[in-house]
C-alpha cells in the first residue's frame, strides 16, 4: 500500500488493552512501552524486505507523543539522506494523526530494495 512516492505504510497495529504488559506499564494510565514499539517496527520493516537480518544501527529513537491500548498505529517508511530510512509510528487518536515514535535506521543495504523502488 503506497502512501507517496517517498513514503510507504508498512504495518497496521492496533495494541490490545488486555495485553499484560500494560498492566505494569503503568497501572491506572496504562502506556505501550518504546521497546515494544521499536520491536514491532523494526520486525515490520524486515518482513516487506524479506530479510531476517537486522537493519542496522538506530541512530535517532524519538517518542514525541504517547501510544495507549486501543488505539490504532500506522507504520511508515521513507528513505532518509546518508541511505538511512526513516520508520514512523503514528496514531489518529481523535482528529488529527499524532507521531508517537520516530527511528532513524542505518539501512543502505536495504533500502534499494524496499518494495517499490525502481533504483
Amino acid at each position: 500500500m503506497t502512501l507517496s512516492e517517498t513514503r510507504r505504510i508498512l504495518a497496521h497495529w492496533t495494541p490490545d488493552a488486555a495485553d499484560p504488559v500494560f498492566a505494569g506499564h503503568f497501572p491506572g494510565d496504562p502506556l505501550l512501552p518504546g521497546a515494544l514499539m521499536v520491536d514491532w517496527a523494526v520486525t515490520s520493516f524486515q518482513t516487506q524486505l524479506g530479510s531476517p537480518a537486522a537493519p542496522g544501527a538506530i541512530r535517532q529513537a524519538k517518542f514525541p507523543s504517547p501510544a495507549r491500548p486501543g488505539v490504532p498505529l500506522v507504520l511508515t517508511s521513507e528513505t532518509a539522506p546518508r541511505g538511512r530510512t526513516r520508520l514512523t509510528v503514528s496514531h489518529a487518536d481523535g482528529h488529527e494523526p499524532r507521531i508517537v515514535m520516530e527511528l532513524l535506521i542505518d539501512a543502505a543495504s536495504c533500502t534499494s530494495a524496499m518494495p517499490g523502488d525502481e533504483s
